[in-house]
């Protein structure tokens, strides 16, 4: 979705980020977009074997500061199928926008227009012929649609040269559409799921920034967060082969969250931030207060030491809570109305070495205690290990979970055209579901070890040959076993609970390549570029699945080497 044709500088938070973010446990990814040239036009052009991709920037009069950026990508990649032959049948395809508005004023501050939106479509199409069946897969009919979008308006001023203030409105939505069924022997179309679903959320919010003294800065803002949620899900019922509603639900509520925060240098090389979040979630008048602060010890020019504590605390996806179960024809219910927040107590230390201006080396050891998360009683399961879905089931905030790990990078900025970045991440995950035992989160694998690296050389004193690597090799997540002889009793894909997450896939290691060439001309740029993903074609599995035809347990492969061409030209 983000281009980095219109990113700026963005902030990735993670352990005990400040208490200007909230509802969030684990991190905060804080995306910027960046202003257009105020000065000139400039535009690009992107064609390849993967789509197109088009992008705009410039002045809107030479007598003013303001500027417009655009960026749009349209890709459909029904070209992987002769590369990979799993791919047979199925044609993925996205496109987005994203834009900035930025118009400075003299005296009434700078407003902004910023936005967003993408839509993504794929579709699993059955084999016609009934004698290739080997797994259900071959006769299953799927459409998987996804829209996102987002849109705010900003407006920054200056009430004074020690404050400034910042207001906002904002909308986001998006929705997914899922459609399958199985062709029958007589090639019908067997209904089997339909799942729609939609959230809206309407935003708005004001910042104020205040310089107190040279060593005293705070930061206090409020924001109004209205939630809406649409949701309808049909299904054939196992027991009866019937396909009708499973559940439903719409409607919505809201949520406010306050901050205040400052930043205080006790010296020249200790600074302390501390501040508080507060969030009131409307529907059923839960509430929290979290302490945030963290101090920075500047020993020397070149080494510095962190340490940070903060209470952080989250909702789920309003679905959650307005969902109802069909119970019988004329009554349905909401089980989870009344859930609490998921909450957890994160605790960081850090360690900074600047070697050189252009090296560093961090450290950074954390540990995160989580507990209230939703689970259901007497069983495994918890919201802990949720990547996102539909819940029709009654839970409780009765379940734990524990984090711990440690973070190793050392980087080279780009100097001397060239870079790279190491990092190394070892940790344990650790939760208990509602049957209170301990098991393995479906995340922890344990380790994620990265290589980031990228080289320039200048050819013919005015044109650039590139290349840029990137490796990663990351332990395999834990999952659920299938009970291969009660999935072979009820010809469909049971799940071993007595085993859940006691078994994991394997690790796997990928590398990336790509090279370009820029040619510089007086009037125009070309860029050639040719990518190579998953360079050693590895193809791990994702997951196992019961296969009825021949009643074994089968991984999901994921895809293999992927290569991408293109050029671009700018102008």
């Amino acid at each position: 979705m983000f281009s980095s044709q219109v990113l700026s500088n963005s902030d990735f938070y993670t352990a005990a980020f400040p208490s200007e973010y909230g509802n969030a446990l684990s991190g905060v990814f804080d995306m910027r977009f960046r202003n257009g040239n105020n000065t000139r036009h400039e535009f690009s052009f992107q064609l390849g074997i993967q789509g197109i991709e088009a992008s705009a920037e410039g002045p809107f009069s030479h007598k003013q500061q303001g500027s417009y950026l655009f960026n749009y990508r349209y890709s459909i990649l029904s070209f992987l199928q002769y590369i990979d032959p799993s791919m047979k049948n199925k044609i993925p395809s996205y496109q987005d926008l994203s834009f900035k508005i930025n118009l400075p004023t003299s005296k009434a501050g700078t407003f902004s227009l910023i936005g967003i939106g993408g839509i993504s479509r794929s579709k699993f199409i059955p084999e016609q012929d009934s004698l290739k069946w080997e797994t259900l897969e071959d006769r299953t009919q799927s459409m998987l649609n996804n829209n996102m979008g987002a849109i705010a308006f900003t407006h920054q001023i200056a009430l004074s040269r020690k404050t400034n203030l910042r207001s906002y409105i904002s909308g986001t939505y998006n929705s997914a559409d899922f459609n399958n069924g199985y062709l029958s022997p007589s090639y019908e179309i067997q209904p089997q799921d339909s799942i729609k679903q939609e959230n809206y959320r309407l935003t708005a919010g004001i910042m104020l920034n205040h310089k107190f003294g040279p060593r005293h800065t705070n930061r206090s803002g409020f924001n109004y967060s209205r939630l809406f949620y649409n949701n309808d899900f049909q299904s054939v019922n196992p027991f009866t082969g019937i396909f009708s509603t499973v559940y439903k639900g719409h409607g919505n509520t809201d949520l406010l969250q306050g901050f205040s925060e400052s930043k205080i240098d006790l010296t020249n090389n200790f600074t302390v931030n501390a501040g508080l979040h507060f969030q009131y979630f409307l529907l059923n008048r839960c509430y929290a207060v979290e302490p945030r602060v963290a101090i920075r010890l500047q020993l020397t020019p070149k080494h510095s030491f962190s340490l940070g504590y903060g209470k952080h605390s989250q909702t789920e996806e309003v679905g959650v809570y307005l969902t109802d179960v069909v119970v019988t024809p004329e009554m349905n219910t909401q089980p989870n109305r009344m859930l609490d927040f998921s909450r957890s107590h994160h605790m960081v230390i850090g360690y900074d070495y600047l070697i050189r201006p252009e090296l560093r080396f961090r450290a950074e050891a954390y540990y995160q205690y989580l507990y209230d998360i939703p689970v259901m009683p007497g069983t495994y399961y918890s919201l802990i290990n949720s990547s996102g879905g539909f819940y029709n089931d009654t839970l409780t905030n009765g379940g734990t979970g524990r984090n711990a790990g440690i973070d190793l990078t050392f980087e080279k900025f780009l100097t001397r055209q060239y870079y790279y970045l190491f990092t190394v991440s070892l940790f344990d995950s650790k939760y208990k579901g509602g049957d209170g035992i301990e098991r393995n989160t479906r995340f922890n694998a344990n380790y994620v070890i990265n290589l980031v690296g990228g080289k320039e050389w200048t050819i013919r004193r005015k044109n650039l040959l590139g290349v840029n690597l990137k490796a990663s090799l990351t332990g395999g997540e834990f999952y659920v076993p299938i009970d291969l002889k009660a999935s072979q009793q009820q010809h469909s894909e049971v799940l071993n609970d007595q085993e859940a997450y006691s078994q994991r896939l394997p690790s796997f290691c990928y590398l990336d390549i790509s090279l370009t060439y820029r040619t510089n001309h007086r009037k125009y740029s070309g860029v050639w570029t040719i990518q190579v993903k998953n360079l050693l074609n590895q193809r791990p599995a994702n997951g196992y699945v019961y296969n009825d035809y021949n009643q074994s347990v089968e991984p999901v492969k994921s895809m293999g080497l992927l290569p991408f061409l293109s050029y671009k030209i700018e102008f």
